[in-house]
């Protein structure tokens, strides 16, 4: 009867021990839970500043393409404006010329008109 009490005794001790060891399993889980949210929280900022800045850098070279891109198309306006002013005033020079031309209403061509004509390639 002696070892039953003993044995009793040994008992609140083990639930005593395994009581702390699951309290100080729980601390440990407890810290390493904190230290990985702090963790992933610092992670997440540095990620949406470095995406935010990603996505300024872009949006400004987006911007200066676009601005390249209307200076070019004006430039080439400007060219386009000019060429067909040229050509224009070539046409009107040329048709001065035909109508000037005696043998200009002949069914064949004569050297001169062939001459005006291959300017216009």
């Amino acid at each position: 009867m002696l070892a039953a009490f003993r044995a009793f005794g040994l008992v609140p001790r083990l639930l005593s021990l395994l009581g702390l060891v699951a309290t100080l399993g729980g601390l440990a889980w407890g810290a390493y839970s904190l230290v990985r949210q702090q963790g992933y929280a610092a992670g997440e900022a540095d990620a949406t500043a470095r995406c935010a800045a990603e996505k300024d850098a872009q949006r400004r070279a987006n911007e200066a393409a676009i601005d390249a891109s209307h200076r070019q198309l004006i430039r080439l306006a400007d060219e386009l404006t000019t060429t067909e002013q040229e050509i224009a005033d070539a046409l009107v020079a040329n048709q001065g010329l035909a109508l000037a031309d005696p043998t200009g209403n002949r069914e064949c061509l004569p050297l001169g008109s062939v001459q005006r004509l291959q300017t216009f390639q």
